[in-house]
């Protein structure tokens, strides 16, 4: 397994050279993914700087073994980036990442006969009020993971579908649209997924609302 912040950028799968005057970060993704077609390593780079962490976050809603998130994340650029002649820009980069993610994170699932629930987030993006006492800071930091892991447990509940749907919506804020294009499928089952989802969701937290903080 690569530490959480390794860039997967693999030489045998890019040319080490570069082309082009436009820098990297100037390019939008569907200059990006011309340029690491035609073998630009730094292309590649800023194409992982710049969706990690959407596809890592997404990764940790919908995959339930949190000890293969991160080779599930670098093999999602690995196949983007060997493949990024077949992007097409008439639709987000994000989109089509992320279709990556949930395909090699379903054939895991498929794979794994005893799977367990990621964090939702991690440790370091809980708010911290610089204003109360370590003490006051502890309890609130406990009751946010208990929070984020009662959540998750919920999250494991729903059908695929469903989990993919509430995590591209709600997580990564992407329009209906767009998740129905990703999904390939009608907008009216985006609808209902995340309909039905979400009274799941309510059915299984209701019973813990006093558990959960406002």
């Amino acid at each position: 397994m690569q530490p959480t912040d390794h860039n997967p950028v693999d030489p045998a799968v890019t040319a080490l050279h570069a082309s082009s005057d436009l820098p990297t970060h100037a390019c939008d993704d569907g200059q990006l993914a011309s340029r690491i077609a035609s073998g630009d390593v730094q292309a590649a780079e800023e194409l992982v700087r710049r969706h990690q962490a959407p596809v890592r976050g997404f990764l940790r809603a919908v995959c339930y073994d949190r000890s293969a998130i991160d080779d599930l994340a670098q093999e999602t650029f690995l196949r983007a980036l060997k493949h990024a002649g077949r992007f097409d820009p008439k639709y987000p980069m994000r989109g089509w990442l992320l279709t990556i993610a949930r395909r090699l994170s379903i054939n895991h699932g498929q794979k794994q006969k005893r799977r367990r629930p990621a964090a939702g987030i991690e440790p370091d993006q809980l708010q911290t009020d610089t204003n109360t006492s370590p003490s006051s800071q502890l309890e609130r930091q406990e009751q946010q993971t208990l929070n984020r892991d009662m959540v998750q447990q919920a999250m494991t509940k729903l059908s695929e579908p469903q989990r993919v749907a509430i995590a591209m919506h709600y997580q990564q804020g992407l329009p209906l649209e767009q998740i129905a294009d990703t999904l390939d499928m009608p907008i009216g089952t985006v609808k209902s997924h995340l309909h039905r989802g979400r009274k799941r969701m309510r059915e299984l937290l209701e019973p813990q609302a006093e558990r959960l903080m406002p």
